[in-house]
């Protein structure tokens, strides 16, 4: 392979000594997250009937991982490999737009699937005039629509820079950086992440004193118990990993914004491919936590494979979240 520089990394050209690693560590996290994310589908397609109204939305943040596995790791890994520059082209632009979708549109959906639970539990007049299910689809439909939208500026909005070729470009224009950063990925994980602790830790009838109350005979009656506590601890946990997996990139984007669209090295390799691959790597983490933490998955997981009996009954919750 040709030597790294940064007038030829774009969007990559590595040493071998370094271009193996990142090789290794890409095809771990390919592998991991299709066969991961593609039960999870399966499972959850395959007991439709049985579903719950919030697996609607864990589905479509599933396929999203599922989409951008697909098309950004084998994308990498041939850039790796090949040592090609590709410009410009389609197939650059598409990669860059896919990872940028799977930055905010998984937030968007697992936002939708929390805000679906919580106003279920809270008894809120929102899980009964909004989350319908002709709604619920109305409201995929438009997240799906406005994560697309988000990602085509960088593609056409302006040129970018060199060094962050193939890769979301939140460094060219720091306008739209900040409002990609904070509508669309601080607030709604800052919002689902209140909403989880809420419905987890103070949404119980012992902290309430006035017993007589309205609230306390809510929280008496629905609080969460048993394996509807487990899924809203799995649900947090995905949340959580898909935050610290990608807070790196997003740290470096405003970082190298306020330094003047200055990009930063690291033994050659641009630290926004660094951390755009710790970002790819929560793909396997969520998939990992919804397989073995959601309890619903794990069971529909295990019957795929005979491993319990397709009629086996477990305590479920007196509201349908």
């Amino acid at each position: 392979m040709n030597q790294t520089g940064r007038e030829s990394n774009s969007p990559l050209r590595l040493q071998l000594d370094v271009a193996i690693p990142f090789v290794s560590v890409l095809t771990i996290i390919g592998l991991t997250s299709l066969t991961i994310n593609l039960l999870i589908v399966v499972a959850i397609s395959k007991y439709w009937k049985t579903k719950k109204g919030y697996e609607l939305f864990v589905l479509q943040s599933t396929l999203i991982d599922l989409i951008a596995t697909v098309i950004t790791i084998p994308f990498w890994i041939l850039t790796v490999i090949q040592d090609e520059r590709f410009g410009n082209d389609i197939l650059c632009q598409l990669n860059g737009s896919m990872c940028l979708m799977e930055l905010i549109a998984p937030v968007l959906f697992l936002m939708l699937a929390t805000a679906y639970r919580h106003s279920g539990l809270v008894g809120h007049e929102a899980y009964e005039r909004v989350f319908t299910e002709k709604r619920s689809y109305f409201f995929i439909l438009l997240g799906w629509l406005l994560s697309i939208l988000l990602c085509l500026p960088q593609n056409f909005g302006w040129k970018p820079m060199p060094e962050v070729s193939c890769i979301p470009d939140l460094v060219t224009n720091i306008w739209y950086t900040m409002y990609m950063l904070t509508f669309f990925f601080f607030l709604p994980l800052a919002a689902s992440l209140f909403a989880h602790l809420f419905d987890i830790v103070l949404f119980k009838p012992e902290r309430y004193q006035q017993k007589s109350s309205t609230l306390f005979q809510i929280c008496k009656r629905k609080c969460l118990r048993g394996e509807e506590l487990e899924i809203q601890k799995s649900m947090c946990l995905v949340i959580v990993a898909h935050a610290c997996s990608w807070l790196p990139y997003v740290l470096i984007s405003i970082t190298e914004n306020l330094a003047g669209s200055r990009t930063f090295y690291l033994s050659g390799v641009s630290l926004h491919f660094i951390s755009l691959t710790a970002g790819l790597s929560g793909m396997s983490v969520k998939g990992a936590l919804f397989c073995f933490e959601n309890p619903r998955i794990r069971r529909r997981a295990k019957e795929l494979f005979g491993c319990i009996e397709e009629n086996e009954e477990t305590s479920s919750h007196q509201v349908d979240i």
